[in-house]
């Protein structure tokens, strides 16, 4: 059996750390591999394989090279990464002794490949968010209500906050309800009155098939944010619930290949005519064909085993 030592940069609550860690590996046993949660990085040592989920530090950064002199296989995943030269040079400093780089994204890999060398990047896909061991149904077509749903990190809301507030002015009786982090949503509730804040919690993927209204997302179309995954978009519509999103890659690449174009937004105004225009049946054949290619290209099992034909070839 492999063994394989995981560092990640949180707990299964973070996102990255879920989708790209924990969700990644849950089924590691059809690959004969046993994966082992490592907190201490003395522990690192007996292993020969090991995984490193977005951890920077200098202390990490000196392990890695002695490691790697070790003839240890350090693979390296990276789903996204700050603006700065301070930021650039460290995560550069980590890439750089690693034996194998994984990213979330073909603009992220090609980002990275102008200064590393190529052929040790692959890009590995997000798992689809669910927490089953089996991938979701199809769920039967709800009701199209005039609500609009938008969940992330905090550090994230400002750049929608404008855009869904423009929203409102036209339409006031549009109910906005916004989830994030929850210190943030409690602070922010009395600030933004005109939305309604919900804490995130680990029940969401409940509470995201349950709901009945459309889910807004949105790239800010910036250098760093087009290097970012579909993941939000693939959760909502596993969730049954319709995704309005942006015209940035990542989103118009899916929207694309599940027939689902209606879906792109340029501004405010094309979000108010899609709630108004969207019908059932435009809905239903949009679930219908991401259900088929999120299921043959985001479920646990098929990016796991793109993962293991890099890593265990």
């Amino acid at each position: 059996m492999i063994q394989i030592a995981c560092l990640t940069a949180g707990d299964i609550t973070r996102a990255s750390s879920r989708l790209r860690s924990f969700y990644l590996f849950e089924k590691s046993y059809l690959y004969n591999v046993s994966v082992e949660r490592v907190c201490e990085f003395r522990n690192l040592f007996r292993y020969k394989h090991i995984h490193i989920q977005k951890v920077f530090s200098y202390k990490l950064l000196f392990l890695i090279i002695l490691l790697r002199i070790l003839g240890k296989n350090i693979i390296f995943d990276l789903d996204d990464h700050s603006p700065g030269f301070k930021n650039f040079l460290a995560t550069y400093s980590t890439l750089f002794f690693c034996s194998v780089l994984t990213f979330d994204t073909q603009p992220r890999k090609r980002y990275w490949s102008k200064f590393l060398f190529w052929k040790k990047m692959h890009v590995i896909p997000d798992t689809a968010d669910y927490k089953s061991s089996q991938f979701p149904k199809l769920l039967e077509i709800k009701d199209l209500e005039r609500k609009i749903l938008w969940f992330g990190h905090s550090s994230n809301f400002e750049s929608v906050s404008n855009l869904l507030k423009k929203i409102l002015s036209v339409d006031p009786q549009i109910e906005i309800m916004i989830i994030s982090d929850n210190d943030w949503s409690r602070r922010w509730s009395s600030q933004c009155p005109e939305f309604i804040f919900q804490p995130w919690s680990l029940d969401f993927e409940n509470f995201l098939v349950s709901y009945n209204g459309f889910v807004i997302l949105s790239h800010n179309g910036l250098f760093y944010d087009k290097m970012k995954s579909d993941n939000k978009m693939v959760m909502a519509l596993i969730s049954g619930v319709l995704p309005i999103v942006s015209n940035t890659d990542s989103y118009l690449s899916l929207a694309t290949k599940i027939k689902g174009e209606k879906l792109i937004f340029n501004n405010y105004k094309d979000i108010l005519k899609i709630l108004d225009s969207m019908t059932i049946d435009e809905a239903k054949s949009i679930f219908h064909h991401s259900h088929i290619f999120i299921q043959q290209n985001y479920s646990k099992e098929k990016v796991l085993e793109s993962f293991a034909k890099i890593i265990f070839k």
